[in-house]
């Protein structure tokens, strides 16, 4: 199962830089978990890696 998700912050009383932080904090977790999926997609045969580049560099 999923872990569970995080509880919201309260991200508006930061700076706008903390809050630029912790928007690239979240994306990069966004972007490993993606990758992640998309390998383990890619190893079950859903489809290939040439057919997923194909797809994104259109």
């Amino acid at each position: 199962p999923p872990p569970p998700a995080e509880p919201p912050r309260q991200a508006a009383s930061g700076s706008p830089a903390e809050l630029l932080k912790s928007v690239e904090e979240v994306q990069r977790k966004e972007v490993a978990a993606l990758k992640a999926m998309v390998e383990l997609l890619i190893e079950k045969g859903v489809f290939s890696r040439e057919e997923y580049l194909a797809k994104v560099k259109r």
